[in-house]
């Protein structure tokens, strides 16, 4: 088995990261669909604030996949604490 290790954010060289986010233990996050719209909701109101894109995502109820793009990857980190 090959092991590759994590490369850190800002070392990255692509603009494009893909984020996964999942509750502990892998449980429920996103009970009901009004808790999946009210994440998006609130992710999309900081997109335009730190200058990201969310190029696509994927919800499910114990973890979300996004896939965005950003040209500043700090920027990215503050948007990730909001």
């Amino acid at each position: 088995m090959v092991i590759i290790p994590r490369i850190a954010r800002n070392n990255l060289n692509t603009p494009f990261l893909h984020v996964m986010v999942q509750g502990v233990n892998k449980e429920y996050i996103f009970y009901k669909k009004e808790y999946i719209e009210k994440y998006l909701k609130l992710i999309e109101e900081n997109l335009e604030k730190y200058d990201l894109t969310i190029m696509a995502y994927c919800m499910m109820n114990n973890h979300a996949h996004f896939l965005i793009y950003t040209e500043n990857v700090e920027k990215f980190g503050k948007f990730m604490h909001q």
